[in-house]
């Protein structure tokens, strides 16, 4: 989760809790294989857009992924406006929104 509100619960910036969400799916989907997705995360379009690019750094094709998880869209959904960057755009990834009404 990556809303104002948890980041400074946390004391973590957006960039930290995206790197121990990648380095989180590394490691269990090292353990458990495909029972794991990959989950990307941030609070406004460049965050997504720079989530995609570490799990690409780290060699795993989204793009490949049967589904993707969508984090941290619960209070930008509640506003009405859901913006999450180029990358959505070109319609390569399956996404599984998560508390998107």
């Amino acid at each position: 989760m990556c809303e104002p509100w948890i980041v400074a619960k946390t004391g973590l910036t957006v960039l930290e809790h995206q790197a121990r969400t990648v380095d989180n799916f590394l490691q269990l989907r090292a353990e458990l294989g495909g029972l794991v997705i990959p989950v990307i995360q941030g609070y406004g379009p460049r965050d997504y857009d720079r989530c995609i690019g570490r799990y690409q750094d780290n060699g795993v094709d989204l793009a490949a992924e049967p589904v993707v998880g969508l984090g941290s869209c619960g209070a930008v959904a509640r506003s009405g406006r859901i913006n999450y960057g180029q990358s959505f755009d070109r319609g390569k990834f399956h996404f599984h929104g998560q508390r998107v009404r």
